[in-house]
């Protein structure tokens, strides 16, 4: 469709242990707003699911409240928490941005998980609740981003679909 491909480019970056929350947040809002010259629209932060041990993203929230952003949305585990992949594996809350493209539509360019949890068991089963487990806190909390290309131009250019960008 007009904002999605079956192949795209992903530009992304990762850490484990040399920064988290406060610096990928602001590292993102930094080349949006500044380098990009990019309004954000509105973010989103994990809204918590206390029964699995698993607090609402209040330091997110916090970071963002601190660098000016006010569209601050709460969403749950299928939309805003990353992983596990496979049958065991790092996982944690995600953060987004969506910034406006030429129809005036709120695009989301850019996603930052926080894998602040380990989770050993299924994406499944975390989401089903039902097996009991909990996530465990990682003793090194890692980040990994990703923004996509085709959609990153489509708001910078003020286009109404990717296909109407200058990468098409």
């Amino acid at each position: 469709d007009e904002r999605h491909l079956t192949f795209f480019e992903m530009m992304g970056n990762f850490s484990f242990g040399g920064y988290f929350k406060a610096s990928a947040i602001e590292y993102a809002y930094k080349f949006l707003t500044k380098e990009m010259e990019l309004d954000i629209s509105y973010v989103t932060i994990f809204q918590g699911k206390e029964d699995i041990g698993v607090p609402k993203d209040e330091e997110s929230r916090k970071i963002w409240q601190s660098l000016g952003v006010k569209d601050i949305r709460e969403e749950g585990m299928e939309d805003v928490f990353w992983g596990p992949t496979g049958s065991a594996g790092p996982c944690g809350p995600t953060t987004e941005i969506y910034c406006k493209n030429g129809a005036g539509q709120d695009i989301e360019v850019w996603n930052i998980v926080f894998n602040e949890f380990f989770f050993n068991g299924s994406r499944e089963e975390l989401l089903s609740g039902t097996s009991g487990k909990k996530p465990e806190k990682l003793s090194t909390p890692g980040v990994d981003t990703g923004m996509g290309l085709e959609r990153l131009a489509m708001c910078v250019q003020k286009t109404k679909t990717i296909f109407e960008t200058d990468l098409f």
